[in-house]
C-alpha cells in the first residue's frame, strides 16, 4: 500500500482529495472501493472505463486525469 498513500498524499498535496483526512484512511477508502468490485460488477451492464471514470469522479480525481493515469 505504499505506492497508493504515495498517490494519495500527492493528490492531497495538489487538492484533488481533501488534505483534511489522514492519508492512510483515504487510501484505505480507496482500495475498498476497489476491493469489492468482484461482488458487484457485470461487464454486461457497464464497461471497465465507466466504472474507471466514475471511481476518479467520486475520489476527486476526474479533472485533469487520462486513462493512462498520466496528468492531461
Amino acid at each position: 500500500m505504499p505506492r497508493v498513500e504515495h498517490v494519495v498524499a500527492q493528490a492531497q498535496e495538489t487538492g484533488a482529495l481533501p488534505a483534511r483526512h489522514a492519508t492512510r484512511i483515504l487510501s484505505e477508502g480507496i482500495l475498498g472501493m476497489r476491493g469489492w468490485m468482484h461482488r458487484w460488477y457485470r461487464p454486461d451492464v457497464s464497461t471497465a472505463a465507466d466504472v474507471a471514470d466514475a471511481f476518479k469522479d467520486l475520489i476527486g480525481l476526474g479533472a485533469g486525469i487520462s486513462h493512462g493515469g498520466r496528468a492531461s
